[in-house]
């Protein structure tokens, strides 16, 4: 599974991680923090799902849905701002499957 992670690379992430690992899932995160990077990560990756801190300074979601909405892109969207983003996370994809 491949996650698209919005956010400062001096923000620390490995809360992010274990409460992912936690949930059960087995993911590859590319993480970007301006909008230059994410449109590239958007290019060449393929995701399943984006995590977004809102907190990141160039990228507004406005911003990521407009980026998304331009490449066709209808993946779920989750805000980093709970410690409990992997169980939502899961819960997000489960229900894509169905």
């Amino acid at each position: 599974m491949n996650i698209l992670l919005v956010r400062l690379w001096t923000k620390d992430a490995e809360r992010l991680r274990t409460s992912i690992r936690a949930s059960g899932l087995g993911v590859r995160i590319t993480r970007v923090d301006f909008p230059a990077a994410m449109h590239a990560a958007l290019s060449w990756g393929s995701f399943d799902a984006v995590l977004y801190d809102p907190e990141t300074p160039g990228i507004s979601h406005e911003i990521l849905v407009n980026a998304l909405r331009e490449r066709n892109l209808s993946i779920p969207i989750l805000v980093t701002d709970t410690d409990d983003v992997g169980r939502l996370l899961a819960s997000q994809l489960r229900s894509r499957r169905n």
